[in-house]
């Protein structure tokens, strides 16, 4: 108690100077930065929140865990008719990263097959494929993933290997000709990269355009859930620009479940006959603030030479062009986001990544080869919580090492530059990583 008091005050002191104050690279939250390093890491609330809205943080917490039903005075009834997951946390595991499916038939994953091109949805699935259904109802197709193994090595002959990813359906491949497999990413300082404004992100690309022109990125501009055109931020191709805009979202596509922003009326075969918003605005409102507040992981070791060492390697290659370290944030509507600076290792901008990477399917004003910079922090613990290192947008990469190599496009200089590194050097920049 002691220690959170502290740190309001100290957030007081920063908004009463309206200056942030920068607490070094081992809190990448700022004041939001939690200390834990154990599964629960990616689901506490901000360090800095005041003690009265943990309620809030508990119950929107409570919605995101709870699964939908169908049943009549059910806690969060409104399942359905098809859907991929019960609840939030079906595709978030401990706020975490999803994972591909780990065999043929396998459900209990954080894999999402996004379908149609060019804001064009399939004819008959809609915008995603939902592969369980309730009774009475029958899923739509299932799907599996087979990968092939591709095989290099180093500038100094070591060996490496990449898998690519092939979805297979259990209906004719023509049937679904534009589709990308998403894993669910992890859900940690989502309200402070929220918080950044506009004009941060653009001055710092424009920096980078400066140096150099080739890798400055851009933004996706999308619609809100109010219709406003805005820069998007959320999303493996920034596609979504708020958060709230994200869980309605994935509420809607992933369970059937409707609400405000996206009512039953927009499709009746995905969120039921209900004449009423299933998600309650509460509800909603709750949840918000639950994943709003979720703070960031300390680093772990942040000053051992050997971390240091590799953060020079990172920053030799090119790697902080597009995995900017450092944000500032200024004035907020939650006081614990406020006046914050950040390191979340992400400038929130498409890239375009070659087409190793692509998935041929447009997003708002993404490319099929665009993706949008993943934030870095909490990178080194997803193993701790969700007892995998699978990354990238599909979960293709088993960990840190194949994630780099898959790099091409604007970041294929970077990507060759690892591949010429001693072996030393390569693994100096993986315990970097891991201390992120």
């Amino acid at each position: 108690m002691f220690i959170r008091l502290a740190l309001i005050l100290i957030l007081l002191i920063a908004q009463a100077c309206r200056r942030p104050i920068d607490f070094g690279p081992d809190n990448p939250g700022g004041l939001a930065t939690v200390s834990a390093t154990g599964e629960s890491a990616f689901s506490l609330p901000a360090a800095n929140i005041d003690p009265r809205w943990i309620v809030k943080f508990a119950r929107g917490n409570r919605s995101f865990k709870t699964p939908w039903s169908v049943q009549a005075g059910a806690e969060q009834p409104g399942l359905g008719p098809l859907f991929n997951h019960t609840s939030c946390a079906g595709c978030h595991p401990r706020d975490g990263r999803g994972q591909p499916p780990k065999n043929p038939g396998d459900l209990d994953h954080g894999m999402l097959i996004q379908l149609g091109d060019s804001g064009k949805n399939h004819p008959l699935y809609g915008d995603t494929l939902q592969t369980r259904a309730i009774q009475g109802h029958n899923p739509e197709p299932s799907f599996r993933i087979r990968y092939e193994e591709i095989k290099g090595e180093y500038a100094d002959h070591t060996p490496y290997s990449l898998r690519k990813p092939i979805v297979e359906f259990n209906v004719q491949s023509e049937t679904i000709p534009a589709f990308s497999a998403r894993t669910a990413p992890a859900l940690i300082g989502l309200g402070l990269l929220e918080s950044i404004s506009e004009s941060e992100i653009l001055i710092r690309s424009q920096r980078v355009k400066d140096v150099n022109p080739a890798i400055g990125g851009r933004m996706n501009h999308v619609r809100n859930g109010d219709g406003d055109e805005i820069p998007g931020r959320f999303g493996w191709k920034a596609s979504v620009a708020r958060i709230e805009d994200q869980i309605a979202r994935a509420a809607f596509r992933d369970m059937g479940v409707s609400s405000r922003l996206l009512p039953a009326s927009l499709d009746s075969a995905t969120a039921g006959n209900a004449s009423e918003p299933e998600m309650k605005d509460d509800v909603l409102a709750n949840i918000t603030f639950y994943i709003r507040s979720i703070g960031v992981p300390a680093r772990r070791d942040p000053w051992n030479p050997d971390v240091q060492r590799g953060e020079e390697v990172f920053l030799r290659l090119g790697c902080a062009n597009c995995h900017a370290e450092t944000f500032v944030i200024g004035r907020t509507s939650l006081d614990h986001l406020t006046y914050q600076v950040i390191h979340p290792y992400t400038d929130l901008l498409l890239h375009e990544m070659g087409p190793g990477l692509a998935d041929h399917r447009s997003d708002g004003e993404a490319t099929g080869s665009e993706w949008r910079t993943a934030p870095l922090w909490g990178i080194g613990l997803v193993q701790t919580v969700n007892g995998h290192e699978f990354f990238l947008h599909d979960g293709r990469a088993r960990g840190f090492e194949e994630a780099i190599l898959w790099h091409g496009g604007q970041a294929e200089a970077s990507r060759n530059g690892f591949l010429s590194l001693a072996a030393r050097d390569r693994a100096l920049l993986l315990q970097f990583l891991r201390s992120l």
